[in-house]
């Protein structure tokens, strides 16, 4: 299958604006960066705003996208939501920056309801494209290395940006380190399910027999072999 661009666009744009966004709800949480808030708030704004534009490139009738929106269960309604709602707790995030002045400061709950819903909004949007006829696609693992490219780019640009601003803290390689580990695991995961010989996602589509099932069968039969080998060696 060819590259969808794209896709990979609004994957990658709002994992980086959810991953942004819960970063600067962190140092909030922890009291760092109060310099630094406002411009993260506008770069995490802009490339959610950018990400959502580029998905209407994938289709070649994009008005047609606004038929989905009535069945709740379809994966592009489920993105709509975590997007708007996410967009409106940014909004809050906003007015409380701007009431607080050079503190920047803001409630404790809405730093707590910011990261939640960022880690919502990259969950849902890998869910959405869990699917029986994409084998490669159709695995937890897949939602798990969005969170990893989340993990990876908010706190590596919360950390920039408070560079950029004076604003440098402990906290900047502390969270990077933990957020570059996590990318890492996750991402190496779906890497490795990825290598899985085509004639085994094969007969599994045609079986219909769900990817978390392969996974587990073929993590068994390996577990089984390694087993095996260290009898054989005793």
């Amino acid at each position: 299958m060819e590259l969808q661009w794209p896709l990979i666009l609004f994957t990658t744009l709002l994992a980086w604006a959810a991953g942004l966004f819960g970063a600067q709800c962190l140092w909030a949480l922890r009291g760092r960066g109060a310099k630094a808030q406002m411009p993260a708030l506008i770069v995490s704004v802009a490339l959610l705003a950018v990400g959502g534009i580029a998905v209407f490139f994938h289709l070649e009738h994009w008005e047609r996208i606004f038929n989905g929106f009535g069945h709740m269960t379809s994966g592009i309604t489920q993105e709509l939501i975590a997007i708007v709602v996410l967009a409106v707790v940014m909004v809050v995030y906003f007015v409380y920056l701007r009431r607080s002045g050079d503190e920047a400061r803001v409630p404790a709950w809405l730093a707590v309801a910011g990261l939640v819903l960022a880690v919502v909004l990259v969950v849902v949007m890998g869910h959405s494209y869990m699917m029986a006829s994409l084998p490669a696609w159709d695995s937890l693992l897949q939602i798990g290395s969005l969170l990893g490219a989340a993990c990876a780019f908010g706190p590596a640009t919360m950390a920039v940006i408070c560079a950029v601003r004076d604003e440098a803290s402990d906290l900047d390689a502390k969270a990077n380190v933990i957020g570059q580990c996590a990318n890492v695991v996750l991402v190496g995961a779906l890497s490795a399910t990825l290598d899985i010989p085509a004639e085994i996602w094969e007969r599994a589509v045609a079986e219909r027999v769900p990817a978390r099932t392969v996974e587990a069968n073929l993590a068994a039969l390996a577990a089984g072999r390694a087993f095996m080998d260290t009898t054989e060696e005793a």
